[in-house]
């Protein structure tokens, strides 16, 4: 769970050198290895610091790797002396880490990127409780333990990505980095200007006021109007709440794009790889 320490059995070698920091931390459902560029002294072997999480992240460097499925173990140093405190240090070269009886590869797991035209009637989790549909049970033949990049709600359909990267899924997903979502969305009735202005402005949604967002009337009808939302902010339920704001509620939700990545004819239901062009565009946001 997000927040809880993480436990993990360390045998270190023999060996006396300086040691690098391994750290483990909660990200949304998994936890991600990482191993700083800080290095330390050659007593390295000293407990320091592993991160439990609570949404703080760990750098990660070109030798980590992912362990989400891992469960709890134990933590012992070299003389098999049972470690309550959070964290130690190694040598990843050399030392070995077992988790959960498991002894973790040191090579990086495949990354693999991912976009997926979600259907309304899905749950973006990577299980659910109470037994409705989820996004992964929509990608067949993956391998590599992926996970949904933020979330789409159960009524809302279109473009998610799922990807083992947790430097990516940080990026996308932390509000710092602003990343832009637009969607398309049918309303019932018609905002005037005042309503429009007051969406742009910001609304109050959940206590709390929202960043600058974009909205464009694309079509009028009797009843419905269709209109273009981009927001910045990855808020549960934002975009049906602001629009509730402004009193002309969703009567229907799909998101379009992320940034400039955008959905283009991918049939609903269907996912399919990302090219090295679009994972390179996405990590330069």
């Amino acid at each position: 769970p997000v927040g809880q320490p993480v436990q993990v059995q360390v045998l270190l070698s023999a060996e006396e050198k300086p040691l690098k920091q391994v750290g483990f931390f909660v990200y949304g459902y998994r936890f991600l290895f990482g191993i700083p560029k800080r290095r330390v002294a050659a007593d390295g072997r000293t407990i320091a610091e592993i991160s439990g999480g609570g949404g703080r992240r760990v750098p990660t460097q070109s030798g980590g790797a992912d362990y989400g499925r891992k469960g709890a173990g134990k933590q012992r140093d070299e003389n098999g002396k049972t470690v309550t405190e959070l964290g130690t240090k190694i040598d990843p070269q050399k030392d070995e880490v077992v988790y959960a009886g498991k002894k973790i590869d040191r090579q990086r797991e495949k990354l693999v990127y991912i976009m997926l035209h979600k259907p309304e009637g899905y749950v973006t989790t990577a299980k659910e409780q109470f037994g409705r549909p989820a996004v992964l049970d929509l990608v067949k033949g993956v391998e590599e333990r992926i996970f949904p990049v933020g979330r789409l709600d159960y009524e809302t359909s279109g473009l998610l990505l799922l990807t083992n990267d947790g430097e990516l899924t940080y990026k996308l997903t932390h509000p710092k980095h602003d990343v832009e979502k637009t969607y398309i969305a049918r309303l019932y009735g018609t905002p005037d200007d005042s309503a429009l202005q007051k969406f742009r402005r910001g609304v109050i949604v959940d206590g709390r006021q929202t960043k600058p967002a974009k909205i464009r009337i694309l079509e009028k009808g009797d009843r419905i109007c269709t209109v273009e939302i981009t927001i910045h902010e990855g808020r549960n339920r934002q975009v049906r709440k602001m629009c509730e704001a402004i009193r002309h509620p969703v009567a229907q939700l799909k998101r379009v794009a992320t940034g400039e990545l955008r959905l283009g004819e991918l049939p609903k239901g269907k996912f399919r790889h990302l090219t090295a062009a679009e994972v390179k565009y996405l990590k330069s946001l």
